[in-house]
């Protein structure tokens, strides 16, 4: 510290835990990692019930979250299906026509105006009362940097603004082209106040950069190793099935986004025993999405659905598989999409299989760090899932663990400390981490 008294953070995000969605560790991550240096972390988060148990709550001294009820109307399925970026048909569809007023009135997201507005009168109140150096806004969900913006005109404080997806030019918008002008105009507005920038890939600091003059910072989502300290079973936990090579995709598979297809290509190409030999595990099948492509493809004895678990129980899992699925999307607009299930894989020490295109980051990450497999054809995988099942048997009923060196450049405290850096470029002289 370069200051008397410990530095106060504002961080403003509707996912924290133990209320943040399955995805998003991130924010408390970031929270333990100031509270590691004495900075005192005041949070406005949501109260999503949908969220509870994924996600430990956190308990420190330097920790200090609040969080406000979600309105009960913009939280509606009505609304959410309205806001979910799915373009409607007025011509066939006759609820399109509501689902697009809907849409209209929980822009950008069903958390403005209302929890959005209390966000703001909350946290200027917040920094009335605890001598606030800075404000950090953290999303999606987007209202959050509408709260932080208004916080930032009633305080003038500095605000930093991560964007962890892209609010404007996200490449899985697919708006009404009213909608998305309503939008950009939102956006435009509130972020036209931020003093800083963050964003979690390569081609989300570039859009950043497009849109806006101040300064963009890359910072990636990164990995945690105190995550997986005192999973069952210690540093080798026993294998989740002794006798298959198990694949588990523990996270959300949104449908026609996060494609398993090359895997299940590579299966059906496989010899029968080899083919027997393999367990394909899921924990999210949006409209029965995976389902069809299994049954598509001829896989479905060799695939099992699960309904989802806490987040410590899907970090055991990850470390008992043998294989980590990361199903992405293999199209150019996606890029420049990395989600944060790569570094959680990462850091479980377990071979990757990503179906992302060759070109991509995530592709880019896997081969920088030999982390696995991505890109690769069907015939590829099937290769390399016939060089796992032996390395298995080899080893006793589990393939062996990833070395642990190539971790370090990607956990969160090498990347949190890129952003303690911004932090101290944007406060006065004196005041920093």
């Amino acid at each position: 510290m370069t200051q008397d008294r410990p530095l106060n953070v504002l961080l403003v995000t509707p996912n924290f835990p133990p209320y943040a969605m399955a995805g998003a560790a991130r924010t408390g991550a970031l929270a333990r990692h100031w509270a590691r240096q004495n900075v005192h972390v005041y949070i406005l988060s949501a109260r999503n019930d949908d969220a509870h148990g994924l996600h430990d709550a956190l308990e420190n001294d330097h920790i200090h979250p609040e969080f406000l009820a979600i309105d009960r109307e913009t939280a509606s399925p009505a609304a959410q299906q309205a806001a979910s970026d799915t373009k409607p048909s007025l011509n066939r569809d006759p609820g399109a026509f509501r689902r697009l007023i809907w849409g209209l009135r929980a822009l950008p997201d069903r958390y403005h105006p209302h929890w959005s507005a209390r966000a703001a009168e909350r946290g200027a109140a917040i920094i009335r009362d605890n001598a606030i150096d800075c404000i950090y806004s953290s999303g999606p969900p987007h209202s959050v940097h509408i709260a932080a913006a208004e916080i930032k005109r009633a305080t003038g404080l500095p605000w930093i603004c991560e964007q962890r997806d892209l609010w404007v030019g996200n490449p899985f918008a697919d708006r009404p082209w009213i909608t998305e002008a309503l939008n950009k105009r939102l956006a435009r507005k509130a972020l036209s106040l931020a003093d800083a920038f963050v964003g979690v890939t390569h081609g989300t600091v570039a859009e950043l950069q497009s849109q806006h003059d101040a300064p963009v910072l890359l910072a990636y989502n990164g990995l945690d190793p105190a995550d997986f300290e005192g999973i069952d079973g210690g540093d080798v936990p026993p294998p989740l099935d002794p006798d298959k090579l198990t694949i588990v995709h523990p996270g959300v598979i949104y449908a026609e986004k996060r494609d398993p297809s090359p895997l299940f290509a590579a299966v059906a190409k496989m010899e029968t025993a080899s083919r027997n030999a393999i367990r394909m595990i899921f924990f999210h099948d949006e409209y029965d999405y995976v389902r069809g492509l299994a049954q598509t493809y001829g896989v479905m004895d060799q695939v099992e659905f699960r309904p989802m678990v806490p987040r410590h129980d899907v970090l055991a899992l990850e470390r008992q598989a043998d294989l980590l699925l990361l199903a992405h999307w293999d199209d150019p607009r996606g890029d420049a999409i990395i989600p944060g299930k790569v570094f959680e894989y990462i850091g479980a020490r377990r071979p990757i299989i990503a179906t992302a295109s060759a070109s991509s980051e995530v592709a880019q990450i896997v081969r920088q760090g030999n982390f696995g497999l991505s890109g690769a054809t069907p015939d590829e995988i099937a290769a390399h899932l016939s060089y796992w099942i032996e390395e298995k048997h080899k080893a006793g009923g589990r393939v062996p663990d990833l070395p642990a060196d190539p971790i370090a450049d990607f956990t969160r405290d090498r990347q949190f400390e890129k952003v303690d850096a911004l932090i101290n470029q944007i406060l006065p002289t004196g005041r920093g981490i």
